[in-house]
């Protein structure tokens, strides 16, 4: 089944724009060939460049998008034909091949020298070497330094594994440099989580299924715990009151669903760090049966904060609470929200009915409610009755849940 006229318009235009960088389009075409993503119907599915050109049937007039559709369609040495005839001296278009050519040679190279050279010349990242050539370590100390921070960081342990950021090496180097130049991290648009979750997988020596295992190098792992550190001067506040909660119980020690390395409670710790170092007005409570007051310095690190967690009484934990606590005690909140395992009803107040009987009790119809859980198998709704666009759940936990939050608060 085809698409409709205006997702095919979207879509090429799309394409267009990323064309006014000739190597820009180039890296995207070879870099990422094809991504699994999941469908609205809970399955996945493979799209690729070639299936959705073949959707969406596009007719460029544009010199270069005809080469773009060649490549994609046909290959690389189709779109040189079509230059070779169509293009001229088009600066754009000889960009364009000059690149693919690069990354065409690149997936033929067995020569490590050679390769390393094609790396330079051409700035290939690590989706452009043939996989044998990635067990070179100077083909590795070559794509490093074309790696994006977040590439970087999430190839730590990849890398450990290989044996290749031992001490004083040109990778260790390269990593070091990149965890702790806070602005380069801030520009790349880094969120800490994703730090922290590197940081506690790297430091266990081994991958989530147990099936990788490295050395871990000390100077990395301080390295991450600066770079975790370093993001509160980079945090916009709200300026809202906030209430956070965090459930306190030991069902919150299982491992985050979209953030495996991360127990659902750290994630929460990390959190509440980064609120408390960033938002003036905030309460910040955990609970189980009862509500408790959780009194965070700025100053306090991770550890600290999950040895304040870990005093507090844990129990059946009732996510309405924190509702019903303000409301009795009169205080005006703007946005609560609430960090639990998994939601659980039976015979309790639903956290959505709490957030409107809040509203009316205090008379504030713009209150807002999250409600995170992290450890949820099931789909279970902040509003289940009735769309309340001032309330939302998120199932699972991972670093763009923390910017839907952030963007959501606003």
């Amino acid at each position: 089944m085809g698409w409709g006229r205006a997702h095919k318009t979207a879509v090429l235009k799309w394409y267009e724009e990323k064309s006014r960088d000739p190597e820009g389009i180039a890296r995207l075409l070879t870099k990422y060939k094809a991504r699994q993503v999941a469908t609205y119907d809970g399955k996945k599915g493979r799209w690729s460049h070639r299936v959705i050109f073949r959707l969406a049937h596009p007719s460029p007039s544009d010199d270069l998008m005809k080469l773009v559709v060649a490549f994609v369609l046909n290959g690389f040495e189709e779109a040189k034909n079509l230059a070779s005839k169509t293009s001229g001296n088009n600066e754009r278009v000889t960009k364009f091949l000059t690149y693919i050519e690069g990354t065409t040679k690149a997936m033929k190279c067995t020569d490590e020298d050679e390769m390393v050279e094609l790396i330079h010349k051409y700035k290939l990242e690590r989706e452009h070497v043939p996989t044998q050539m990635l067990n070179s370590k100077s083909v590795f100390e070559a794509i490093i330094k074309n790696m994006k921070p977040e590439a970087k960081i999430r190839s730590i342990g990849m890398i450990s594994a290989k044996g290749f950021c031992g001490e004083k090496s040109e990778i260790e180097k390269e990593i070091i440099e990149t965890l702790t130049d806070a602005k380069i991290l801030h520009d790349a648009r880094v969120h800490p989580l994703k730090v922290l979750s590197a940081l506690l997988r790297y430091k266990n020596g081994r991958s989530s299924n147990g099936e990788t295992k490295w050395t871990v190098n000390k100077k990395v792992v301080e390295a991450l715990n600066k770079a975790f550190l370093s993001f509160d001067k980079y945090l916009h506040p709200t300026k809202k009151s906030l209430l956070l909660a965090v459930n306190v119980s030991d069902r919150m020690k299982v491992p985050c669903e979209g953030c495996p390395a991360v127990k659902c409670h750290q994630v929460a710790a990390a959190m509440m760090m980064m609120t408390v170092q960033t938002e003036p007005k905030c309460k910040i409570f955990g609970f189980s049966e009862g509500l408790s007051p959780i009194y965070l310095a700025k100053t306090d690190s991770l550890s600290q904060i999950i040895e304040k967690m870990n005093s507090l009484q844990g129990g059946q934990a009732d996510s309405a609470i924190p509702m019903m606590w303000a409301k009795e005690k009169k205080e005006k909140i703007e946005v609560f929200i609430v960090y639990t395992d998994n939601m659980r009803t039976g015979g309790q107040t639903q956290p959505s009915t709490a957030l409107k009987d809040y509203r009316k009790e205090m008379n504030m119809p713009e209150a807002k409610l999250v409600v995170v859980t992290m450890a949820s198998n099931k789909y279970a709704e902040a509003d289940p009755e009735e769309t309340d666009y001032g309330a939302m759940n998120i199932v699972g936990f991972d670093a763009n849940a923390a910017v839907l939050i952030a963007n959501f608060i606003a």
